[in-house]
């Protein structure tokens, strides 16, 4: 039967650095993500302020 290994400390380090680099890129991707959607939302807002007549605040 075959047992599960634990892998050197170069295979860890390495491993360690690689989830580390994917969380940052993940947390990278998330900011940009809230920002496009932040900026979506406002055009939403002008857009209907548009439909309804109102002049679009200044922010």
């Amino acid at each position: 039967m075959n047992s599960p290994q634990i892998p050197d400390l170069a295979t860890r380090e390495r491993s360690i650095a690689n989830l580390r680099q994917t969380r940052r890129e993940i947390a990278e991707f998330n900011r940009e993500l809230a920002e496009i959607e932040a900026q979506l939302d406002r055009e939403l807002y002008v857009q209907k302020l548009a439909r309804i007549g109102k002049s679009v605040p200044t922010v």
